[in-house]
């Protein structure tokens, strides 16, 4: 179960529309966009967020207030807010002009998030929780200075919280949302940059499966409390979430091609140790997602054409043992494709964006990949994934394969694996990745010129 039954619940359609900024494919969506996610009119879309974000009397406190820290999941949602000295967002106070402030997407998927767990979404509930955002609440109040007021709005009680925060609980689901005015005209900081990034973190969290969301002001100058008790992070977890945000900042224009990646600050972000940092590092430098130079550091690879050739002739090599493996397999085990093959069609649907469509198909191709449950296979193609989605954020370049094309050999290559038929899909798959490296590579020399060097790690 979600949690208690609160006091005000959302209607179907409202839920619907009110959660769709959590799922939709891109982070630039609009009431159209959300319209079309949801089957609805645009105008029903207005008059829902009309009705949901009325502020009426909030919980908040009057002044500038700064977002420090956001918890979701199946128990419980946490925002941890602290006053600020900043002046403000600079939004119009009449009324629902606040939905036109550039902030009010990312704070409005923020509070969507929420709505991804209801009372029948059969999600497991962690005993632990309400420690785990106690613990979270109190790492926020040690980023600000001492004797400031930290403020805790969640959901549901919490347990004995550090001195110096302020806990309010707003129990319905109605009441969460009519949260947006006041973070919009309150919240000055984090900048825009980071609150955007957040967005993106929690949509990526929304398609996965983990069941659990945390977040911390990455720009707050965080000292580590004690470890939590249970084993130490692995260094492939580690990497796992330093490759996240390397490709974060790359999106974000914070790192480019020879961007200089130090220790200390991966560990602050991160927050673990800089030895498990350092193991990190060397596990995505095994990977190719990171260059590892001796008494200099680490950087954000350069790649050239060579680079990307060799990655698609892996990638072509180990989706053949995949797609072999997967032919032979009972359809009913091929669910999770077909369901990852939907959501590609409906990203290329709503969005005809070819760089989300060709990220929710190499999405797909994972998915592929997991349910053939290939021990060494399934792993190194996933590497090639990671990749190929490092070399996108690090040149610019689109995926560039005609989205219709994409839909086209993806729906084909899941009818030949449902119907057993292997040269078909291997066919398919070949013809697939030919294309794909052929397009990749000739955007990648028409934007640098013939015979260009790697840029020397460190220089722009």
């Amino acid at each position: 179960m979600r949690r208690d039954p609160p006091p005000e619940l959302l209607a179907e359609r409202d839920r619907a529309v009110l959660a769709a900024p959590l799922h939709l494919p891109t982070p630039r969506w609009s009431s159209r966009s959300v319209a079309a996610f949801t089957g609805t009119s645009q105008s029903d879309v207005a008059r829902v967020w009309a009705r949901c974000y009325a502020r009426g009397a909030g919980p908040l406190p009057p002044g500038p207030l700064r977002l420090l820290a956001v918890a979701v999941s199946p128990e419980n949602s946490m925002l941890v807010l602290t006053s600020t000295t900043s002046s403000g967002t600079h939004v119009p106070g009449g009324p629902r002009t606040f939905m036109r402030s550039v902030r009010r997407p990312a704070l409005q998927t923020v509070l969507a998030s929420d709505l991804r767990f209801d009372a029948t979404s059969g999600a497991a509930v962690d005993p632990g929780g309400p420690a785990r955002d106690a613990a979270l609440a109190g790492n926020a109040r040690s980023v600000v200075d001492t004797g400031a007021q930290v403020l805790v709005v969640s959901r549901r009680a919490l347990p004995a919280l550090d001195d110096g925060c302020t806990h309010i609980v707003v129990a319905g689901d109605a009441d969460w949302q009519r949260l947006l005015e006041a973070l919009v005209r309150q919240c000055a900081e984090p900048a825009l940059p980071v609150l955007t990034g957040l967005q993106h973190q929690l949509m990526q969290w929304a398609r996965g499966g983990a069941q659990r969301f945390e977040w911390l002001d990455a720009e707050a100058p965080y000292e580590p409390r004690p470890p939590m008790q249970g084993p130490p992070p692995t260094a492939r977890a580690v990497a796992d979430e330093m490759f996240r945000l390397i490709v974060r900042r790359l999106v974000e224009g914070r790192l480019r091609a020879g961007s200089r990646l130090t220790e200390a600050d991966l560990a602050r972000v991160l927050r673990t140790s800089r030895l498990h940092v350092r193991d990190a590092l060397r596990t995505l430098a095994s990977d190719g997602l990171v260059d590892l130079e001796p008494h200099r550091g680490a950087f954000v690879p350069s790649p050239l054409v060579s680079d990307i050739l060799e990655t698609y002739a892996v990638r072509r090599a180990l989706g053949a043992i995949v797609v072999r493996h997967a032919a032979q397999m009972p359809a009913s085990t091929l669910a999770p494709v077909e369901q990852a093959l939907e959501r590609m069609l409906r990203v290329a649907r709503t969005t005809s964006d070819s760089y989300l469509t060709g990220d929710a198909d190499l999405d797909l191709q994972d998915v592929l990949a997991g349910v053939t449950g290939l021990r060494s296979a399934a792993p190194m193609f996933r590497t090639t994934t990671a990749q190929i989605k490092l070399y996108v954020a690090v040149i610019g370049l689109s995926y560039s394969y005609p989205i219709p094309d994409m839909c086209q050999d993806d729906i084909a290559l899941v009818q030949h694996l449902r119907a057993h038929d292997e040269a078909a899909a291997l066919r398919r798959w070949h013809a697939k990745v030919d294309a794909a490296t052929g397009l990749m590579t000739l955007r990648l020399r028409q934007s640098r010129p013939a015979g260009a060097a790697r840029p020397a790690a460190g220089t722009p």
